[in-house]
C-alpha cells in the first residue's frame, strides 16, 4: 500500500491537477473568443462542428464542462459566505 502513496498517489494528483487547470484555461480562452465572428477561435466551437463527434459524445463534454464551472461557481461562492459570517461574529 506505501507503493501507491509514494509513487501513484502524487502522479495522479498531479495529473488532475493539470487537467483541470487546462479545462479551466480553455474555458476562459472559450469565453475570451466568444465575441470574435470571423473564425473559429474556440475549442468547443471546433469541437462541435466536428462530424466524428457523436451526439452522446457532445452531450457528455458539455455536461462536463458545465458540471465543472457549476462546482468552481458554487465553491467560491460558498467560500465567501462561510468568510463573511465568521466576520460578522466578531
Amino acid at each position: 500500500m506505501w507503493i501507491y502513496y509514494v509513487y501513484i498517489y502524487k502522479v495522479l494528483v498531479r495529473s488532475i491537477a493539470v487537467f483541470f487547470a487546462l479545462l479551466s484555461a480553455v474555458i476562459i480562452w472559450s469565453e475570451v473568443t466568444f465575441q470574435f465572428h470571423n473564425g473559429d477561435y474556440s475549442i468547443f466551437t471546433i469541437l462541435v462542428r466536428k462530424d466524428e463527434v457523436g451526439n452522446g459524445m457532445l452531450e457528455m463534454i458539455s455536461m462536463g464542462v458545465v458540471v465543472y464551472m457549476r462546482v468552481c461557481a458554487y465553491s467560491s461562492l460558498l467560500k465567501v459566505r462561510k468568510d463573511m459570517n465568521s466576520v460578522e461574529s466578531f
